[in-house]
């Protein structure tokens, strides 16, 4: 068996270097393209971003029910979840990390809210996720970053709901909307994921849907 010369040697070294380089570039983590079929989009928390990049990505996995990839961004309060834009608390409910571990299998019933009925809606958290994401709002036209896009003249405004809910905190919004078939028409329906930013940390703190209620 042939000696190794030093020559030999210092290339064996360069070649370990050069493959070695190549797989920590293959394994470095890349965001994702948008989802398509049952894809799964991550999330990365870099020192900041683009809000409304981050609405669409935890929105996507949110349609596609993904939840565990979301768990990162929920805020230590959990998120407020409304089905209309009032600040009134009885019109929410407050889910916790645990409660988005176990989203689509637990049975318990939750009060959602009191419409104008005054009769209380309870479902599970599998069947009101059927009455909120009733549309695809990851493909909504309209589409507003700390600026409602709810038609004016609208009984509520997302931006009026975070001002007197969040008071003096650093909220940010992203508002997902759907206008009417026909102009004038009652079955326009709207999605708003509210963010807060804590010691540079972003925190999804509410989803709020709101849609005409007689």
């Amino acid at each position: 068996m042939k000696k190794l010369t030093l020559p030999v040697i210092l290339a064996i070294i360069i070649i370990l270097l050069v493959a070695s380089r190549v797989v920590n570039q293959n394994n470095k983590t890349i965001e994702p393209l948008p989802m398509e079929n049952n894809e799964t989009v991550t999330t990365k928390t870099p020192p900041t971003y683009d809000i409304r990049a981050l609405a669409q990505t935890i929105l996507l996995n949110i349609e596609f029910k993904k939840m565990e990839n979301i768990l990162p961004y929920v805020g230590q309060n959990g998120v407020h979840f409304k089905l209309y834009y009032t600040p009134n608390s009885e019109n929410e409910t407050t889910l916790n990390i645990n409660d988005f571990q176990n989203f689509f299998t637990d049975t318990k019933i939750y009060t959602w809210g009191i419409p104008p009925s005054g009769i209380p809606i309870g479902a599970t958290k599998a069947n009101i996720y059927k009455t909120i994401f009733d549309k695809t709002y990851s493909k909504a036209p309209n589409v507003g970053v700390n600026e409602p896009v709810l038609e004016p003249g609208s009984s509520s405004n997302i931006e009026q709901l975070t001002n007197e809910l969040y008071s003096g905190k650093n909220i940010m919004y992203v508002e997902y909307y759907y206008p009417p078939i026909e102009e004038g028409g009652l079955d326009w329906s709207a999605l708003s994921l509210v963010f807060e930013q804590v010691n540079g940390k972003i925190n999804l703190i509410g989803i709020f849907n709101n849609t005409w209620t007689p």
